[in-house]
């Protein structure tokens, strides 16, 4: 199974938006992981929101969990900027009432599966990120994953200024980054689409190969009807 997912990571709306253009032309649903308030994020029909806080800053992590949760109360699911975790975390989590984390990047493995913590949250890994693949120099072509195997989980992850950008490597970003918020000046560092690699050309043939049959959902649709089993080796259903 695919899972679509982005992390907004306080991209300018001209960026999200621009990453919503591309899912619109589709019926495929998608996960966004968010770290601040944007209309474009307001009755998303289909799409899943979940919270992507940011720990880095500040070991005030209930502050920042009860900040995003106040922005968007209908998450059931967070992804943390960096993947920064401590156990500690992991249980403010469960206490929340988050029903799962997507932390834990498993670039490139077969045979993924998601899993029950002890505390009861659904730890969600992540197949493929775009920043990895653009610091490995990985295909740029999804049909060459082989992405068909039935007991998989793939978990695709996303920025919306790669996408922009269609980054193919962080140095272009990189020499991007100083005008993260001036969506005009970012399009001066564009790569191509005609180069036929980069995230964005990626994102694209990805939605093509679902669109033509390759099983995909949000992560909580998926969480929603899994059977995990935990350290105790009794299977739980969530609905």
């Amino acid at each position: 199974m695919i899972a679509i997912t982005f992390d907004i990571d306080w991209a300018e709306d001209t960026v999200i938006a621009d990453t919503l253009e591309l899912l619109s032309a589709t019926d495929i649903q998608a996960t966004f992981f968010a770290t601040h308030n944007t209309p474009l994020l307001d009755n998303m029909q289909g799409h899943e929101i979940g919270i992507h806080p940011n720990f880095l800053p500040t070991k005030d992590y209930r502050g920042e969990l009860d900040r995003l949760m106040n922005l968007y109360p209908q998450a059931k699911g967070v992804r943390c900027h960096s993947f920064y975790q401590t156990f500690q975390i992991l249980d403010l989590f469960a206490e929340l009432g988050l029903q799962y984390d997507s932390n834990l990047l498993m670039f490139g493995c077969s045979n993924i599966q998601a899993f029950q913590y002890w505390n009861g949250l659904v730890r969600v890994p992540i197949y493929w990120e775009d920043n990895i693949n653009c610091m490995t120099g990985d295909t740029w072509k999804p049909e060459l994953l082989h992405l068909s195997d039935p007991n998989s989980l793939y978990v695709f992850n996303f920025h919306p200024i790669h996408i922009y950008l269609n980054t193919e490597k962080l140095d272009r970003y990189k020499a991007a980054k100083p005008y993260y918020h001036d969506p005009v000046k970012l399009r001066e560092f564009e790569n191509p689409e005609s180069t036929g690699v980069g995230t964005r050309v990626f994102l694209k043939r990805l939605l093509s190969l679902v669109k033509e049959g390759h099983s995909s959902s949000t992560l909580i649709e998926f969480v929603a009807s899994l059977k995990v089993r935990g350290e105790s080796g009794r299977e739980k259903t969530y609905r």
